[in-house]
């Protein structure tokens, strides 16, 4: 790492994986295409007090069927496609995530779950097939060479 930044700073902000790019494009000084939807942490990690009000999703699929989950600095809200249920937990108050208080707080509720929805159409609309295989003996060879293949 730079040898001007310290070592050991804590972010006192949610990030996501979807940072990692963009994070590094901007340390090296290269600009990152506009499509990408993460940020850079570098200011988060040059001066630890900067704060930024930003949900954060992760997402994994069961069985064909998406669990999400949408959070800020207090409310996480997960929602489970298979169940067609939403889950509300209190962040701030219920780090463990024991509670369920989406009855007690429908607006947040009401917010998150557009959240999570206009994700999910983000996500959908923007699906990558993956990118196809040539199984050629030059690729091999190199697959071979990098230790991939014996």
């Amino acid at each position: 790492f730079d040898p001007g930044l310290r070592s050991g700073i804590t972010i006192n902000q949610y990030v996501s994986l979807i940072d990692i790019p963009p994070t590094i494009a901007d340390f090296i000084g290269v600009t990152h295409p506009e499509d990408w939807n993460g940020k850079s942490l570098l200011s988060f990690i040059v001066d630890a007090k900067v704060e930024e009000e930003r949900i954060v999703y992760a997402g994994s699929k069961i069985k064909e069927k998406v669990v999400v989950s949408a959070r800020d600095k207090r409310w996480k809200l997960i929602f489970n496609e298979a169940q067609g249920s939403y889950v509300l937990y209190d962040i701030a108050l219920d780090p463990s995530e024991r509670e369920d208080v989406k009855s007690h707080y429908p607006e947040i509720t009401e917010e998150l779950k557009k959240e999570i929805e206009s994700f999910l159409i983000f996500i959908r609309r923007n699906k990558k097939e993956p990118a196809e295989i040539v199984d050629t003996e030059e690729v091999k060879a190199k697959l071979k060479a990098l230790g991939y293949l014996s």
